[in-house]
Order: structure tokens, then sequence, then C-alpha cells
């Protein structure tokens, strides 16, 4: 039997799914929280209750894609080009078994918002 808290993660965890594919395939100013809340299979309210506003959600979005492609990276050995190149294939893998990284990191690259000076972005 889950606990509440699991109930709790687990349904955070469907919201920022939703949203990093809603980001990725609408782009941040595209995507509504309405819309991210239907495809998580969830009421508004409760996306609300998890995630204060729409940059909430991109940053959690964010931080879950950033996480999954540290964890999918390669230990460099080295400093040589061999270990760069391995770095290189792993981030081709990732980027071709799942885009939506490079969809979200494009689309917020185009504006000059509170997206880019995120998490020590530029000025």
């Amino acid at each position: 039997m889950t606990t509440r808290a699991e109930q709790r993660e687990a349904t955070r965890r469907r919201i920022v799914g939703a949203a990093i594919d809603a980001f990725a395939d609408n782009g941040y100013d595209g995507a509504g929280t309405r819309d991210i809340a239907a495809r998580a299979g969830v009421t508004q309210g409760l996306l609300t209750y998890h995630f204060a506003s729409k940059l909430d959600l991109w940053q959690a979005a964010a931080d879950q894609l950033f996480s999954d492609l540290a964890a999918s990276m390669p230990a460099i050995d080295g400093s040589g080009a061999e270990g760069v190149r391995s770095v290189i294939r792993a981030y081709v893998r990732f980027s071709g078994a799942g885009p939506q990284l490079c969809h979200v990191m494009v689309d917020a690259g185009r504006s000059d918002d509170e997206r880019m000076r995120w998490r020590g972005g530029p000025p």
C-alpha cells in the first residue's frame, strides 16, 4: 500500500512529465497549465497545489530534464579526445531517445526572460 507522501510524489512526477512534453511540443508561451493538468490527468487545482506558477513548473521540468541527462552521462576517463567523444555520443543518444531537452532549451534560448537568468544563467 502506498503512503500519502508517495502518492503526492507520484502525482508531482506525472505533472512534471506532462509539463516536459507540453513545453517541448508548444514552447513556454504556448503551453498552458490547463493543458498540462489534462495531460497529467489531474485537476487545475491539484497542479497549482504542487506548483505555484507556470515558471515554477518550467523550472521543475528543466531540473528533471537535466537530472536525466546527467544520469545518462558516462564518467569522463581523463581529458583526452576519447573521453570527450564518449560524452558527445552519450548526449546524442540521450537527445535521440527523447528530444524534449533540446526543444525546451531552444525555446528558452529564443527569449531573454527569467528562464535564461535562472540558476546562474547569463545576466
